[in-house]
């Protein structure tokens, strides 16, 4: 039905007659339709699972990162050690934004199995257990023994070291440190994190025997901090260093290369799904455009019968 228009001319009756045209615009190329709008959903289930797989696959990374080694270490680039560690403890407990302190001794050595003739170099660590329980969660990924030391020669191990030494809860080992000593062993417990590179080379002991094994005095060659908030670590190793005076580097810092390599994993990602849009929307915009050329002649028709073009267009 035709009504007169503001300029005095005939125009078709709005909203309800563009919307039956654009139904039966669509019903015409049903096909047509339905595999554009399915291209749309495709590519947009695409690009939701390639960031929700990437952004879990970094989450899960860093979250490893977080629980084996702490949020900031504290040393001594002079010295290689730190001297009465309670009390450089204490303090850097004071620092706003620090959860937890812990002392550490990291060195290198050799852990052999002599019955059955296997050798491997390890990082070795000589920790409390109780307050590493409170910097890491080594202690949550126990898969056999337990998280404590029994004895003052007992060792705690990743899986992967235990499998190529062939070694068992129980099972007696032996330390062999630079000097060429060997000290016998007990493993207390074995863990698994899903971090093949800790669970091969890592090797936990009690701080006395690391003290005696390699020189160590009463004092620690680390301190291992928790923050309350480990995007902060960095502004609290900051304030660490200025307050004690020794050496922190923060998660952020030691795992620099592996965060660079994060980021380029991301901008190239970017780059990837961004021509990928982009060709999906030429397609898109292709199919739109041959339909509005397909249909020049039914549009002089309905200007000809007084449509506006604004009506035309929604």
């Amino acid at each position: 039905r035709a009504v007169p228009d503001r300029a005095g001319g005939m125009s078709l009756v709005g909203i309800r007659t563009s919307v039956m045209l654009a139904v039966r615009g669509l019903s015409f190329r049903l096909k047509q339709t339905l595999l554009s709008m399915l291209g749309v959903v495709l590519g947009v289930v695409a690009l939701t699972t390639i960031l929700s797989v990437a952004n879990g696959f970094e989450a899960g990374l860093i979250n490893s990162i977080l629980e084996t080694s702490g949020h900031i270490q504290v040393f001594s680039s002079q010295d290689h050690e730190i001297s009465n560690p309670d009390h450089i403890a204490k303090l850097i407990a004071k620092v706003p934004g620090v959860k937890a302190v812990a002392p550490g001794i990291l060195v290198q050595g050799m852990i052999e199995n002599e019955k059955e003739q296997t050798v491997s170099g390890c990082n070795i660590k000589g920790i409390d257990p109780a307050r590493e329980l409170e910097v890491n969660s080594i202690g949550a990924h126990m898969v056999d023994g337990k998280f404590a030391f029994g004895g003052p020669n007992e060792i705690i191990l990743g899986k992967e070291l235990a499998g190529q030494l062939k070694a068992a809860v129980g099972k007696p080992l032996k330390m062999t440190i630079p000097d060429g000593t060997k000290y016998p062993l007990t493993v207390a417990g074995i863990f698994k994190t899903g971090i093949s590179d800790f669970d091969y080379q890592m090797v936990l002991i009690p701080v006395p025997l690391a003290q005696k094994a390699f020189g160590f005095a009463d004092s620690v060659s680390h301190l291992f901090v928790r923050c309350t908030d480990p995007i902060a670590a960095g502004v609290v190793a900051k304030a660490i260093r200025k307050d004690t005076a020794y050496d922190a580097l923060s998660w952020l810092e030691t795992n620099r290369v592996l965060l660079e390599a994060i980021a380029l994993e991301r901008r190239v990602m970017f780059v990837v799904i961004f021509l990928t849009l982009i060709v999906a929307a030429f397609g898109i915009s292709n199919i739109l455009t041959m339909m509005v050329l397909e249909k020049y002649k039914d549009i002089g028709i309905m200007r000809a019968l007084g449509m506006r073009t604004s009506q035309i267009t929604r």
